[in-house]
């Protein structure tokens, strides 16, 4: 059991960082459309740009780990991960003597 807390704590914090992308994107894309509007296209306005890329990309990367925790725990081999493991385990250790 404490493999698959590992794997929700892992899972949770992964949602987590997505969240605070997401958040450093609207304000990324604010400040970017703000220095667009106004006309200062400067090293400022690229080095939104820039970061913007950054935390897309980084979105990516998040979104692919979220979906190899969520499959890891849809796999989990516990044995009480799902009842038919825990049936496994009961008849190989009490039916038919093996561990």
């Amino acid at each position: 059991m404490a493999k698959l807390d590992e794997l929700k704590e892992s899972l949770n914090t992964l949602r987590t960082a997505l969240s605070l992308l997401s958040a450093f994107l609207i304000a990324m894309g604010g400040a970017l459309g703000a220095l667009f509007k106004s006309g200062d296209i400067g090293v400022l306005f690229w080095v939104c740009a820039f970061f913007m890329a950054l935390f897309i990309l980084a979105g990516f990367i998040v979104i692919t780990k979220i979906k190899q925790k969520t499959k890891e725990i849809e796999n989990y081999d516990g044995y009480f991960g799902n009842v038919n493991n825990w049936n496994r385990h009961f008849c190989d250790v009490f039916i038919f003597n093996q561990d």
